[in-house]
This record gives C-alpha cells, structure tokens and sequence, in this order.
C-alpha cells in the first residue's frame, strides 16, 4: 500500500482507488462510484472518484465516516516557501485518516451494532 502522491489524475491515484474498492469488497457489496472531474492548480478535467461503502444499510442506527484520499500536487500553504511546489507525501495528507477509518470499519463491521455509511472522498483544492 505505498501509493506515496496519490494526485488524482495520475497511476497511483489509480491505483489507490483499486485498493480501497477492493479492501471494501471484502466487507460490503454496497458500494457506490462516484467518477467526476476535477480542476485544481493547472490541471482541468482530471478523473476524480468519491467511493461510498454501506455496512448493514437497513440498520434504525446509521454514522457517516469519511475523509479523503487523494494528496495535494503541491504544498501551496507550508509557511517554508522553498517547500510550497512540492507534492505533499499521501502520509500526511489523508493516509493517516484513511487509516483510521479503515480500522474503525472493520471494527464496527465486526460489532455490527452500528451501520456506517464509509465515505472516502478525495480532496481538491
């Protein structure tokens, strides 16, 4: 799972969205795509996806969890200006959210006390 920049538009991005459709199959047949295209910095119309997942979806009791996925092409806010057109590493931008929703999944899927709608959004700026 080192997809490092998952900017959208590129193989890892690609990638990325493979993985996460295929860690939540393992848990779901409720998944919604939602392709559309993005325009951030220079790019336009670059391929973009919001990934819904339901878990127990007839459950009275339902949570939404989400966070993005996708990393930013450059670090325009760092305070470090010789840092600002650098890519920001996907660890520090959405890894880390991605990562606790991934274990807060399997573990409310496990309890199945609770149904949860899992967004993963990609962030564009």
């Amino acid at each position: 799972m080192a997809f490092c920049f998952r900017i959208p538009g590129t193989a890892a991005h690609q990638e990325c969205n493979e993985w996460i459709l295929d860690e939540l199959e393992k848990y779901t047949t409720n998944i919604i795509e939602q392709d559309f295209k993005a325009s951030f910095f220079d790019q336009t119309n670059v391929d973009a996806t919001n990934i819904i997942a339901s878990f127990n979806p007839d459950h009275p009791r339902r949570i939404l969890l989400g966070a993005h996925w996708d990393s930013r092409a450059i670090a325009e806010k760092d305070p470090d200006e010789s840092r600002k057109n650098e890519p920001i590493y996907g660890a520090d931008d959405g890894g880390v959210t991605m990562g606790i929703l991934e274990d807060i999944k399997t573990q409310l899927r496990k309890s199945n006390q609770l149904a949860v709608n899992y967004s993963s959004k990609p962030r564009v700026d």
